[in-house]
């Protein structure tokens, strides 16, 4: 019986350390998940616009580097 009362005083704390740790490692995944999310977003939104991020060379020369997406051709007027 008082191996089990020992027994008990050790897993009782220990299975709440568990929780506790368990919770933190959730929350930072779930952080982790939003901020993967994120950068997907941005890369995504940056494709759209018209000019690209400069490469890290040309930002500290001073270079700026513009691509712009290819006009569409425009149908021939119809006859």
């Amino acid at each position: 019986m008082i191996t089990s009362v020992l027994g008990l005083t050790v897993a009782v704390p220990m299975y709440l350390f568990y929780l506790y740790f368990l919770g933190r490692a959730k929350r930072l995944v779930h952080r982790l998940e939003r901020a993967g999310i994120e950068m997907v977003h941005l890369i995504a939104d940056a494709r759209e616009e018209e000019e690209y991020a400069p490469f890290r060379g040309e930002v500290s020369s001073g270079k700026k580097r513009t691509t712009k997406k290819p006009e569409p051709e425009k149908p021939a007027p119809a006859k």
